[in-house]
């Protein structure tokens, strides 16, 4: 994994990319339409980075939900208590700890990407889920780009190994999708053709109006993905604790 100092210093930049980037928004939303399904009282967000996932899942939820964030970046956590109130954030590394603690729901989106020690972090995750609760892992699959390598990406998993490394630890698989083909798949190419300039004008700071009228349409382009193809760029993978 990227030191953490190399984390904290990427979060001062990332609000408006997690806010209005395509895929981003698209995997804030496919999250969310795989936790309607579910009925969960305790939440454990782990790499919950600025907490814009974890306070959407809140929004979402009309019962009360005791939920926790944690992420490797001590000062993204600080901002996040003032940020959003409503959950309980704290430092942590994945691959090194597991919180005291156990909770019905966990999601861990884009974060083992960055991992070295996979199998450990799976372990530090299922320790943390309660017999018959739920643990949602999102991560790109596939070619690992110049502009994902960037952000701290080490290698991108299959869905076999997400199998294998739950199965490992007591989680059978209930739900699997490979979503991105053909346009979010296409879009990760163009904008590797140069990375740099994709890394300047939209990898940190905030965005100008042209520059969010251009991710909102890029956006609604990839609604016209297959939601579930081999050809995919995109995991999302549903296990439970037996």
């Amino acid at each position: 994994m990227k030191s953490q100092t190399n984390y904290d210093e990427q979060w001062l930049t990332l609000d408006d990319f997690i806010r209005y980037n395509p895929g981003a928004r698209h995997r804030r939303r496919i999250c969310k339409r795989i936790l309607r399904s579910l009925r969960f009282s305790s939440l454990l967000d782990v790499g919950c980075g600025n907490g814009t996932l974890i306070r959407e899942i809140l929004d979402l939820s009309p019962a009360k939900i005791s939920a926790i964030g944690v992420d490797v970046a001590a000062s993204i956590v600080e901002k996040n208590k003032a940020r959003v109130p409503d959950a309980g954030f704290r430092q942590l590394d994945i691959e090194v700890e597991a919180l005291g603690e156990h909770f019905d729901m966990i999601v861990c989106s884009e974060v083992v990407e960055h991992l070295n020690d996979r199998g450990r972090a799976f372990r530090n995750l299922a320790t943390m889920l309660t017999a018959g609760g739920h643990l949602l892992v999102t991560c790109p699959t596939g070619h690992v780009y110049d502009t994902e390598r960037h952000f701290g990406h080490v290698s991108h998993p299959t869905m076999d190994e997400l199998v294998h490394l739950g199965g490992e630890n007591n989680l059978s698989l209930v739900l699997s999708q490979n979503w991105g083909w053909p346009a979010y798949a296409l879009l990760k190419f163009v904008g590797n053709l140069d990375s740099e300039w994709a890394l300047k004008e939209f990898a940190g700071g905030g965005y100008s109006w042209p520059k969010r009228v251009v991710c909102h349409v890029l956006y609604l382009l990839n609604f016209l993905n297959v939601p579930d193809s081999k050809r995919g760029c995109q995991l999302f993978a549903l296990f439970r604790k037996e």
